[in-house]
């Protein structure tokens, strides 16, 4: 990411007494959360954002049609009243009364607008390509009634729409002005949404501050909120965040490493709080050539002497903590058709060299690892792959960077991350990679039909054992041909204010909106 992660206990003890030497708790006295993040919030309107802080933010003042559960994972009807999906059709009934933030009321014009214009290519959204995939049109088919005319038939419908469905009032982006007739900024700093929260001030690169929408309906699944208003700020430096909970100018904070979210927790300042993420860590290797017909990383062999050159155990040891844990699929366990029983590769760096050796490498080879988060971790991959005799130098940039370069066929090896949008379902993970037809993804094991085959009958049944077995049949064989080298899951370390109650959701998708105070 980035961003500066090191910060020593002595020195944010130093930066608390200046920020405050008694701690205020203003938060809770004004009703106030304050939370702090690393990185800006550039937008206001998720269609167009990336950054997980916007994933997270948008949750508070965007209602979705439908609503996953932080602590089970049951997809739960948010908007809908009732639906019913068959064959290659969504039958949506919405619930009445439910009023945007300008008091207007929800209607299926708003609703299909939206659908058809995030799934439509021409809208450029960014999570277009999901609903694209599936989304043929929305039509109205009664004023709180709408039908989803599918491509084919889509077992993840539900968990889709939880995940991507930011509803816009009808015409939110019409803009006859422009040459395509869409204005991509109008909802960017001034948005109008339908959740327990929403925007009373933006100002870009400082603050946001969001405000209860007193007309939010009590019985949401979500719950009305009990917290007055959320302020958001950036704070890059991990240590620096640390002091500010500590100094009481802050309420909480999240994805702050283990060593310094331990070390406040002994201040007695502030509490450490364990929390659970859907992200795993894992390296893609080009099995199918696209960076050379005679790349290394296309022998079976090679493949396997690299699942067998990182030491899982270490990295979560020493790295990751927490609730981290070492994978050997390529999914996380929690998540429904995640193969856990697949062929597994221990740490043994001598099987690794022999390995090597049979596939024509006895003295290793030279390579590049690309990498854009997680520095700390590829360093010490890097540092893996000496122990084996691979030369590896470590090529460190932004993910748009990352993305050129795999466009370009340059990357033979990448450790990537992936969270499946918070989504426990292997569909939102493993047909990005080795589903066919992603032009970046598929292309490292676009050769394996098997795969491809076994991924796209998983994806087009409504019969979740006939989909657990295909998309478990498929892990088993990305294991066997060492596509992936799965790593870990990773863990997410909180820090709150002594004064805040906050139960962490198993998804790793924090839901400020159920924040309360003690």
């Amino acid at each position: 990411m980035g961003i500066s992660g090191k910060l020593t206990w002595a020195a944010a003890i130093v930066i608390a007494g200046v920020l405050g030497a008694t701690p205020s708790w203003a938060g809770k006295k004004d009703d106030t959360l304050n939370v702090i993040v690393a990185r800006d919030v550039l937008t206001l309107d998720n269609m167009y954002a990336t950054r997980r802080e916007n994933h997270i933010l948008t949750r508070n003042y965007d209602d979705m049609l439908f609503y996953l559960h932080p602590q089970t994972g049951e997809v739960i009807p948010l908007l809908v009243e009732s639906y019913k999906v068959e064959g290659s059709t969504a039958d949506l009934v919405l619930k009445k009364g439910i009023k945007f933030h300008d008091g207007s009321e929800l209607t299926a014009e708003d609703v299909a607008y939206s659908i058809n214009f995030q799934s439509s290519k021409k809208s450029k959204a960014y999570r277009q390509k999901y609903l694209g995939r599936w989304i043929k049109k929305a039509v109205v088919t009664g004023p709180y009634s709408v039908r989803i005319n599918m491509k084919h038939a889509y077992p993840l419908v539900a968990y889709d729409l939880a995940a991507y469905s930011r509803i816009r009032k009808k015409g939110t982006y019409d803009d006859p002005s422009k040459e395509d007739g869409i204005n991509r900024d109008a909802a960017r700093s001034k948005l109008i949404g339908l959740g327990p929260y929403k925007i009373k001030e933006y100002v870009p690169m400082k603050r946001i501050v969001l405000e209860r929408f007193e007309d939010y309906r009590k019985d949401s699944p979500k719950g009305f909120p009990s917290i007055k208003r959320i302020t958001l700020r950036t704070v890059p430096d991990y240590g620096v965040q640390a002091a500010e909970i500590m100094a009481g100018n802050a309420d909480m904070a999240f994805y702050i490493p283990h060593d310094i979210a331990a070390d406040v927790q002994k201040s007695g300042r502030a509490k450490h709080v364990l929390g659970y993420s859907m992200r795993i860590g894992f390296i893609v290797l080009d099995a199918a050539g696209a960076t050379g017909k005679d790349a290394p990383t296309t022998k079976l062999k090679v493949r396997q002497a690299l699942n067998h050159a990182f030491d899982r155990e270490s990295l979560v040891k020493t790295l990751i903590k927490g609730t981290g844990e070492v994978i050997h699929s390529a999914c996380n366990p929690v998540q429904f058709g995640c193969a856990v029983n697949v062929k597994k590769y221990e740490y043994d760096p001598e099987k690794a060299k022999k390995l090597l050796a049979e596939a024509g490498y006895p003295n290793g080879f030279s390579t590049t690892l690309w990498a854009y988060r997680e520095k700390y971790v590829a360093e010490a991959l890097v540092g893996m792959l000496k122990k084996v005799g691979i030369k590896a130098k470590l090529r460190y940039l932004k993910g748009s960077q990352l993305r050129k370069a795999e466009k370009n066929n340059e990357v033979m090896m990448t450790f990537r991350t992936h969270g499946s949008t918070s989504v426990p379902h292997v569909g939102k993970l493993v047909p990005l990679f080795f589903g066919g037809g992603d032009s970046r993804n598929d292309r490292y094991i676009s050769h394996d039909k098997e795969v491809v085959n076994l991924v796209r009958k998983a994806t087009s049944t409504h019969d979740e054992n006939a989909q657990k077995e295909f998309f478990e049949k498929a892990l088993q064989r990305v294991a066997e041909q060492a596509y992936w080298v799965p790593l870990y899951k990773f863990s997410l370390n909180y820090l709150l204010s002594n004064d805040l109650e906050f139960d962490p959701p198993k998804d790793g998708m924090p839901r400020l909106f159920l924040a309360k105070w003690k």
